[in-house]
């Protein structure tokens, strides 16, 4: 397939499929977007089970509904049902499965799809991300998929699934679990086999710091040409009004306006939360600290600091909160605190400058080149440095301001414009030509 054929970028939906999103679902919201701007169609796929094949309505209510698969009843009818799942399956596996398209026209998605990006058409495959993963751990190769003429498949984690007869492009985010494999959830090394069945099969690899990309280079064995650091495109928050922002934080959670601090997400091991609990009370700092976030992985262990009578007393717990939320509170916040252990671009930061907050960071992994000199940066491991930079914010009205108007010089490395750059760069080093304005 000549390059000039490509006007189509699908991207696979195992993280815009969860209720509420993720980091790399906020990343592929936001490629989309930008895809878009390129005046590329984008697709996402998706692994809900679908019926009727030749049936358009059916299929569109098939996969909006979400059928759970028949079980049968009793032997030998369970029997019977579960060959009848299971062949189809492995003949999927063995063969390339190819996408079906899902139509748009009669169910209202948005509950169903909450983080699908504007725009974008919906393809799925049934079971599709759970068969990658069986081929990838059996055979220790990739699911070749077949998609519609013209087009490309854009992994924005490694999946191992690549495009059969087009080219691939993946994006990795960072290789934590192999740089801290005792703060992720990842017994059977399942990161580590799929990135090595995925890395040299694709066309052209992203990451999205060069940091992650040395990480990368470190642990697979790949020409350095073959990856591009392109950062992660940040969403503008268009439409802002920081007035009414701050009437959503004082009625909604009943706080004052710079005058408290934020940490935003998962609750995990990673994102270091026991330390800075400890580190927050040891500050001796007034103002209250604000954690929100989901759940993640091992959160008892994760929330044990806040047993003491004092940590709830200062701390509160709001768990996950919708985007426009969110955006509020880090608006009005006096400081984010960000000292995870390790991330691999770290968007809360970003986010915070671009709302003129400043941020304390970890200094590990790509949050000091992320944060480009406008953040205190703090070792994560040591709780003392930690206090030392809350206090720091805390009580410096001069730091907090040369940290403010720093952070939003930095966030410019991040618009659209340096982006739209960067990505069309490593597409052209994957073999798609991008289509401009005014092509035919």
């Amino acid at each position: 397939m000549g390059i000039s054929d490509i006007d189509r970028i699908v991207l696979d939906g195992l993280n815009l499929r969860m209720k509420y999103g993720t980091g790399i679902a906020t990343y592929g919201a936001n490629l989309a977007r930008l895809l878009q701007k390129m005046h590329l169609d984008v697709d996402v796929v998706y692994d809900r089970r679908i019926v009727g094949k030749a049936d358009r309505l059916k299929r569109e209510l098939s996969f909006f509904a979400n059928l759970p698969r028949w079980r049968g009843g009793r032997f030998p009818g369970r029997l019977v049902s579960r060959i009848a799942e299971i062949v189809p399956w492995a003949i999927d596996v063995a063969r390339s499965p190819e996408v079906a398209e899902i139509q748009q026209e009669i169910v209202i998605p948005r509950e169903t799809l909450p983080n699908h990006p504007d725009g974008a058409g919906v393809l799925s495959v049934s079971d599709l991300f759970r068969k990658a993963s069986a081929k990838a751990n059996l055979f220790g190769r990739p699911l070749y998929l077949r998609l519609p003429a013209g087009s490309a498949l854009h992994l924005t984690s490694p999946v191992p699934i690549v495009a059969k007869n087009a080219p691939t492009i993946l994006t990795v985010h960072d290789i934590i679990p192999l740089r801290l494999p005792y703060a992720v959830n990842d017994p059977d090394f399942r990161f580590l086999k799929q990135l090595r069945v995925i890395a040299g099969r694709v066309n052209h690899i992203i990451t999205v710091s060069e940091s992650a990309k040395q990480d990368l280079l470190r642990v697979i064995p790949l020409p350095p040409e073959n990856i591009t650091v392109t950062y992660q495109p940040v969403r503008p928050f268009e439409g802002f009004v920081r007035e009414m922002a701050a009437e959503v934080v004082s009625r909604v959670y009943g706080l004052t306006p710079d005058e408290y601090f934020l940490f935003v997400g998962a609750i995990e091991p990673k994102k270091n939360l026991p330390r800075l609990i400890d580190a927050y009370l040891l500050s001796g700092a007034k103002r209250p600290l604000v954690i929100v976030g989901p759940d993640g992985w091992a959160v008892k262990e994760q929330l044990a600091p806040m047993q003491g009578r004092r940590a709830r007393e200062k701390i509160r717990l709001l768990g996950y909160v919708h985007r426009i939320l969110l955006t509020a509170l880090l608006s009005q916040a006096r400081a984010l605190f960000f000292p995870s252990l390790y991330e691999g671009f770290g968007l809360p930061v970003v986010e915070a400058m671009q709302l003129g907050v400043p941020a304390i960071a970890g200094a590990l992994g790509a949050l000091p080149e992320i944060a480009g000199g406008a953040a205190l940066l703090v070792d994560p491991f040591d709780v003392t440095a930690i206090a030392r930079g809350i206090r720091q914010l805390d009580a410096d009205s001069d730091l907090h301001t040369e940290l403010r108007v720093a952070g939003l010089r930095n966030v410019t490395r991040f618009s659209d414009e340096a982006c739209l750059d960067r990505l069309t760069s490593a597409y052209r080093a994957a073999g798609i030509r991008i289509p401009m304005q005014g092509d035919t």
